[in-house]
């Protein structure tokens, strides 16, 4: 059985202390810290040759001690006839002296023998702290890591637009196969053309990231080309290459270092893995949804599509929608089967030699190490697509006969129509209750608009903007309340929470940035169709209005957003600030509590010497120790105060989890009651989770600060504290200082987001005069208010100007005034003419408000 007091030689503490003292603490531990050859610092021989005169300074003055002793005592022989006299003539008194004075000669590392034994004490404090640690981790390593990376399976924003386009190329295979037969068409091969599905795998490693990207698709292996006739989904998956840090350790000769840095590479490799697997898991569960097996999800859904073109009764968007949820609930539930048995793959001792190799230095870095565990969960859990539209182009050069390409686009274009709308209907609409799983889901972010949809004046587009924005508060309080409700590790928690909230704004973000995009696309391309002539016709009237109805949509997102952006900055910056610094919380005060020890085993070394010089003295009693107590005291707060913080730690993730329930349960009374209909009370919300997240900051600073004070003041009770050595001030300025950073850097980016309008480029003229615009108008509002705060202010102080200066004053202001409000009428007028317009368009159909006018 091996020695539980004997640390190892890659303990991160035993390392740090012979960076410190060099190679004495080489033969304290199992294995030699520098097994690679390396060479002691500069620094450890300056504080050797340091201890080393120090020691002999010391040396001399426990001599000119035992020098007065021996004096004294063959004084007191004479007197009292007793060796050393009656009071110092005890067993011990000469095993004291000598045994003080031999421990305060140096040895050839600089150190006397008692700071040796000194270090001894600290090495096997560090053997007995780590063990600690170890079977602490080990109790609840597999249930802890396992439900943490279970609750970070996050919600797959892509996967509901994924499966439509799903769908569509499955209807589209379909509907070129019907083509194809009834045309006869044959491939190079002289077989029949038929589309099948496809997939290929691309794989590489670009600037120190691996990428797996697997493109799916339907095509004729024999036919050329027909990879572009229904389009394709591209899955990514990214991840970075580790670099082997234990080949760059055991290269310096730090054999103990590089043993840890294997261990960690383990860690990461073990990780990789899992992310890996995650990634084969979601391809399998596409790939299954492709099958060509009638019950599959896509098939069955191009199936019915395509039926209710023929003859069959329309699909119902509702019953699509419900069938969307619940294939989106089964790549959750086989995203979570995966995780489970990846982890369960990973035996207990192996997870905890992963999570404590370094010893017990690095136990504040273990909600580190789960986070990191969960982070790779969700990020491997969110598919990372893109997905491709039939390529028009493509198509065209493969039917480079006019006529084969039109009787092919007569039969496929209704089923392509059918299937494009039926799949619209059901991203706009709500899953059904009870399809998804307990996880709130998100709503649906459609951003892949087209021209069709601002033909009818964009009324959809504009109700389906108004809806996203108006569930945003909905949403957030929907995740933050799921988060709240999960069972998991206190800190993970709290990290749950955090990572709620960056999810719901970064899929905000992303649609505004995606849906400004699509729209400015749509405005070009209805800017190049205006300059087209169809059978003569000029369409340019017609599309100038689309083109004005597509602007007019996206300054309305844009409007809407500036209500919301102050809020969703706000929540950003407080979510990361809980899912990545609250986290971090442990290890950063539990790392200064290491700095402590280490000060303090420096401390421990001074005063040992000047305490062996004290115990060359005779004791008054017949005993070893004498008058000398407060040094064993030392010696014992020395062996103890590293498993004291170990006990600490723990007790404060005991602590924190019942101190966060309680939290809760007060705050979701209140936050669950706030009015979720519209974006304005996404401020509210902001407001509340701002709130929030104080609390739980100064709740972490106190609860974590255990393992600073908690040995100090139980070794002070006992007499054997060294009292604070400067962790605690420290840990009050990291709290004010990340306090001080964290307001500034928010305030910075609402400085950097409010100079920058939101979806307008700058490159974009009809998006600086949008900005233009508004900032005039914003201006001249503030003026009209000045100017009728200045005509009450004079009213009301009776200021002594005559009554015709005043009415002539009154009647420019009056003037002014109408010409504000006439020219915001007009831009009213003329934002709302191209809706009037295209609803003119609607009602009398496209070919009259298209036919040439007459003069």
């Amino acid at each position: 059985m091996t020695n539980p007091f004997i640390p190892s030689g890659s303990d991160a503490a035993m390392v740090l202390l012979w960076k410190i003292f060099g190679n004495v603490v080489n033969t304290m531990t199992s294995s030699p810290v520098n097994a690679g050859g390396a060479q002691v610092t500069d620094a450890s021989n300056m504080l050797a040759a340091a201890f080393r005169y120090f020691d002999s300074g010391v040396l001399l003055f426990g001599s000119l001690i035992l020098t007065a002793v021996t004096i004294f005592g063959v004084s007191n022989s004479a007197s009292d006839g007793e060796v050393l006299g009656k009071t110092w003539n005890t067993f011990y008194t000469p095993v004291r002296t000598v045994a003080a004075a031999g421990s305060l000669i140096p040895a050839a590392s600089g150190y006397a023998p008692v700071q040796i034994i000194l270090l001894y004490v600290v090495a096997w404090s560090v053997g007995f702290a780590s063990n600690l640690w170890t079977n602490v981790v080990s109790s609840v390593v597999a249930t802890d890591v396992t439900q943490s990376a279970l609750n970070s399976v996050a919600d797959d924003t892509n996967f509901s637009n994924a499966v439509s386009q799903a769908i569509r190329m499955e209807v589209c295979a379909g509907a070129m196969n019907k083509a194809f037969n009834s045309l006869g068409l044959t491939n190079q091969a002289g077989q029949p053309l038929s589309l099948s599905f496809q997939t290929k795998p691309i794989n590489g490693t670009w600037v120190g990231t691996q990428t797996a990207e697997t493109i799916i698709y339907f095509a004729d292996p024999y036919a050329p080309g027909s990879d572009k006739l229904c389009g394709s989904i591209t899955l990514d998956d990214e991840q970075p290459v580790f670099k082997d840090a234990a080949n760059a350790a055991a290269s310096n000769g730090l054999q103990g270092l590089a043993t840890a840095a294997v261990k960690d590479i383990s860690t990461n490799q073990t990780l990789q893995t899992l992310r890996s697997d995650l990634a084969s898991a979601r391809l399998d569960f596409y790939k299954n949804m492709f099958s060509p097996d009638s019950s599959s999800p896509v098939p069955s859904e191009a199936n019915a599509i395509m039926q209710a073109v023929d003859s069959a009764p329309p699909v119902s968007a509702q019953a699509m929608a419900a069938d969307i949820a619940n294939y989106k609930s089964q790549l959750e539930n086989t995203i979570q089967t995966a995780v489970r048995n990846d982890i369960s793959k990973q035996s207990t001792d192996a997870l905890a030699t992963a999570l404590t190799s370094q010893g017990w230095t690095m136990a504040g870095s273990y909600w580190n190490n789960l986070a990191q565990i969960k982070d790779f969960v969700k990020s491997a859990s969110e598919s990372t697509l893109t997905t491709t539209e039939p390529d028009e182009a493509g198509i065209r050069s493969m039917f480079s006969n006019g006529d084969m390409y039109n009787a092919v686009s007569s039969i496929v274009i209704p089923y392509e129509v059918a299937a494009a709308e039926a799949t619209k209907q059901a991203l706009a609409l709500p899953a059904a209750a009870g399809t998804a799983n307990a996880s709130p889901a998100s709503p649906s972010l459609q951003s892949n608009f087209t021209l069709n949809d601002f033909t009818a004046g964009g009324t959809d587009v504009k109700q389906t903007v108004a809806q996203i924005y108006n569930k945003i508060p909905t949403w957030l309080v929907g995740k933050v309340v799921n988060a709240i409700g999960q069972q998991d590790d206190a800190v993970m928690h709290v990290k749950d929470i955090g990572d709620s909230i960056t999810s719901v704004v970064d899929d905000i973000l992303q649609w505004k940035a995606d849906t400004t995009a699509v729209l400015a696309g749509i405005g070009k391309e209805a800017d190049a169709v205006s300059n087209e002539s169809v059978l003569g016709t000029n369409v340019s009237a017609a599309t100038g209005i689309v083109s004005g109805i597509v602007k007019g949509i996206s300054t309305f997102i844009d409007e809407r957003f500036d209500i919301v952006k102050p809020a969703l900055y706000t929540l950003m910056y407080l979510g990361n600030w809980m899912s990545i610094w609250l986290p971090m919380v442990p290890f950063y005060i539990f790392a200064l509590g290491v700095i402590g020890w280490l000060l303090f085993v420096v401390e421990m070394m001074a005063a040992g010497m000047l305490w062996a010089a004290a115990h060359t003295t005779p004791a008054r009693d017949n005993s070893f120790i004498g008058g000398q107590m407060q040094g064993y005291m030392l010696v014992m707060s020395g062996f103890f105060r590293p498993a004291l913080m170990i006990i600490g730690l723990v007790a404060s993730n005991a602590i924190l989890g019942p101190a966060i329930d309680f939290i809760n349960a007060a705050f979701l009374a209140k936050f669950e009651s706030v009015a979720q209909g519209s974006e304005l009370m996404t401020t509210s919300i902001a407001a509340y989770m701002l709130g929030y997240g104080t609390v739980l900051t100064s709740t972490f600073m106190m609860a974590f600060g255990l393992p600073q004070t908690l040995p100090d003041r139980i070794l002070r009770w006992v007499g054997a504290g060294i009292g604070d050595l400067g962790e605690q001030g420290a840990r009050g300025r990291i709290e004010n200082t990340a306090s001080s950073q964290a307001q500034q850097a928010m305030s910075r980016a609402m400085d950097s987001a409010n100079k920058s309008p939101s979806g307008k480029d700058s490159s974009n003229p009809g998006a600086s005069g949008q900005s233009d615009t508004g900032s005039k108008r914003h201006e001249e509002m503030l003026e009209a208010q000045s100017v009728s705060r200045y005509a009450q202010t004079m009213t009301d102080t009776g200021e002594g100007a005559d009554i015709s200066s005043r009415s002539e004053r009154q009647g420019t202001e009056a003037k002014q005034q109408r010409d504000i409000e006439e020219k915001r009428h007009g831009e009213i007028l003329e934002a709302l003419g191209g809706r009037h317009q295209a609803q003119a368009m609607t009602d009398t159909g496209m070919g009259a408000a298209i036919s040439p006018q007459k003069d």
